[in-house]
């Protein structure tokens, strides 16, 4: 999300990182990310809190690129 909201949209990196989201989505839609990932603190390793949170970050940051490569 980041860089794709500061860094130049015709680089290679960000293709290749909207690429990759794309092909880790899961069939309904959202990312999987591991509780671990999140917080090291955590007791809730079924707690869906953290697929939302991935899949929130995931569609900011396709969905920055795609804005950003369409407004050009």
């Amino acid at each position: 999300f980041a860089v794709a909201s500061t860094g130049p949209k015709e680089h290679d990196a960000l293709r290749n990182a909207a690429r990759f989201l794309l092909t880790q989505q899961s069939e309904d839609g959202s990312w999987s990310t591991e509780s671990g990932l999140i917080s090291k603190k955590s007791d809730y390793s079924h707690d869906y809190v953290y697929r939302y949170w991935g899949s929130a970050w995931a569609t900011l940051g396709l969905s920055a690129y795609l804005t950003a490569v369409d407004s050009r």
